[in-house]
Formats: structure tokens, C-alpha cells, sequence
């Protein structure tokens, strides 16, 4: 029952600690607008085919490795379907390039390690990459943060930092 508990307190300082990651700045407006609605609804399909992805493997004893390439093609597709009508600078994208690469390779970590560690704790380890695109974003990208945002964003990153230390941790 103590390894339950500790998963489960685990789980909620991962989300929590992605959410304060993601804060919104006092100037930014309400997200009724139907562009958030829109970008919600992306977020939610994209949930689905990510959870799926992980989880289907597993289901049907498909290891992570030997499907991974397939997985590779159908994101290229999405991105691709995704982005078809918006202008991106090339800096932009190069830029992006970069986090896209270390994100794909702890991706890559995170399959092969589901047979040791099981899809629940690899799964949870994964979510880690937030650190990775939210430094990205400010460092790389040079997305600008207010003061509020940075304070949430360090408290974030220590909270998932101790989140997988937990998990990592687990039998």
C-alpha cells in the first residue's frame, strides 16, 4: 500500500508541477476565445494518439522499438497536417529542431526502458521532457515570462524533478 500512496503522490505533484510550468501571465486574457477552444481540442486528440501509442504496444505485445519507426512517420504526418497553413520563419523551425531532437531521443529512452520499468513508471519519467520544452521555449525560442510565470515554472520543474525521483524509485 506505501508504494500506491507514493505513486499517487508522485502522479499529483507530476501534474501539478506541469501545471505551474504553464501558468498564464496577468495580462493574458480569458480562454474563451475560439482559438482556445480550437487549441483544446488539438490538445485532447493529441493526448489520445500520445497515451495510445504508448499504451496499444503494450496492450498487444508490440515492443517499443520495433513499432517506434512507424510512430516516427505517423507524428511527421500530424506535424505536417498540423502545420500546413501557417508561415514559419526557418530560424523558427531550426530553432525548434533542437528541443524536437532531445525530446525524440527521451522518447526513444522511454521505450526501451518499458520492458524493465513497465509503461505506468516509464510513462511518468517521460513527462520530464516538460522541463526540456519549457527551458526550450524560454531559452532557444526566447518566449518572454513575467516574474509570476518564472516563480511557477522553477516551482514546476522541482516539483516533477522530485515527482520522478519518487517514481523512480518505486518496485
Amino acid at each position: 500500500i506505501v508504494q500506491v500512496v507514493m505513486g499517487l503522490i508522485a502522479m499529483i505533484l507530476l501534474v501539478v508541477g506541469i501545471s505551474l510550468t504553464s501558468l498564464k501571465a496577468k495580462s493574458e486574457g480569458k480562454s474563451d476565445n475560439p482559438e482556445f477552444k480550437k487549441a483544446m481540442g488539438i490538445l485532447l486528440l493529441s493526448t489520445i494518439g500520445y497515451v495510445g501509442y504508448v499504451v496499444l504496444g503494450d496492450i498487444f505485445g508490440v515492443s517499443g522499438t520495433d513499432a517506434l519507426f512507424f510512430q516516427s512517420i505517423g507524428m511527421a504526418i500530424g506535424g505536417l497536417i498540423l502545420s500546413m497553413n501557417h508561415n514559419t520563419s526557418i530560424k523558427s523551425t531550426a530553432l525548434n529542431l533542437i528541443p524536437g531532437v532531445i525530446w525524440g531521443i527521451g522518447n526513444l529512452f522511454m521505450f526501451y526502458s518499458q520492458p524493465k520499468v513497465g509503461v505506468a513508471t516509464s510513462f511518468s519519467l517521460s513527462q520530464l521532457l516538460v522541463i526540456v520544452s519549457t527551458l526550450g521555449g524560454i531559452f532557444l525560442l526566447g518566449e518572454k515570462k513575467d516574474r509570476r510565470q518564472m516563480i511557477g515554472i522553477w516551482s514546476g520543474i522541482a516539483l516533477i524533478i522530485i515527482a520522478a525521483i519518487i517514481l523512480g524509485n518505486l518496485k
